[in-house]
């Protein structure tokens, strides 16, 4: 199995956003956002609180679910030509400052594996890969 990690800072995640509300009719831009939550919830993944108005409105807030942040970052990779395997699953990493899209490829001779478990399952091994490697650089 190959495994691919793709880090979006979060100028990039607001920009992916943005352009993904404006692509469904929400005009938001990024100088809109006054605010953006990024979470490990598996429903609702990134929330973006608007600027107040200047009628003294209270600020809106856009909830975004991990489908269409992962479809927004998918479309921005598109956009920005960011080689992504078609055929891989993609699975998001919430972290403080942006967000992870993780990618895993079988390797020749392996099946593909679809469910959401697995890719669960390749996220957690990739963090204490990471870990692992983080142990290992400070040591030496």
């Amino acid at each position: 199995m190959e495994l691919r990690k793709i880090m979006f800072t979060l100028a990039e995640v607001e920009a992916a956003l943005c352009a993904f509300c404006r692509g469904r009719g929400t005009a938001v831009t990024e100088t809109d956002i006054g605010r953006t939550i990024i979470s490990d919830s598996p429903r609702d993944t990134v929330v973006m609180t608007l600027k107040k108005k200047q009628n003294g409105e209270p600020p809106a807030s856009l909830t975004l679910r991990r489908d269409e942040v992962t479809e927004s970052l998918i479309q921005y990779c598109i956009r920005h030509r960011i080689p992504l395997p078609r055929a891989g699953r993609k699975v998001l990493w919430p972290q403080e400052d942006g967000i992870s899209l993780l990618v895993t490829l079988p390797t020749a001779g392996e099946r593909p594996v679809m469910a959401e478990k697995e890719a669960e399952k390749d996220r957690d091994a990739f963090a204490g890969a990471a870990a692992l490697q983080g142990l290992i650089s400070r040591k030496a």
